[in-house]
């Protein structure tokens, strides 16, 4: 029975960490891929337009700053120390795998002796 309740254990916590890699995966594309949508929108063409130089030069401005504030992409951290994401949570399953791996061997080596 134990081995069980281990077994679901594992699988939980290894679709939660997947499921946090892969929202910081996204949440870094999305991000990176905004300042690219603003100029693929065709604003430019709203000023042929407009005959309002006073809003014209209100969107320029919004526009601008929306590109600067997004010309970074945002990342969700871990304590500052690593970014979250699908490629982070995969090499953490794998050293967790390597470290499970050496303590199980160990203890089958400590049992046979």
């Amino acid at each position: 029975m134990a081995n069980y309740i281990y077994a679901i254990w594992f699988g939980a916590k290894t679709v939660e960490l997947l499921s946090l890699g892969q929202i910081g995966s996204d949440l870094a594309f999305t991000t990176d891929s905004l300042s690219t949508m603003y100029y693929l929108t065709h604003w430019e063409q709203i000023l042929q337009y407009s005959t309002n130089p006073g809003e014209n030069l209100r969107l320029l401005k919004l526009i601008n700053l929306a590109i600067e504030m997004n010309s970074k992409p945002f990342y969700v951290t871990g304590l500052k120390y690593f970014r979250v994401s699908l490629q982070a949570g995969l090499k953490i399953l794998q050293a967790s795998f390597s470290y499970f791996t050496f303590l199980t061997s160990m203890q089958r080596r400590q049992m046979s002796n």
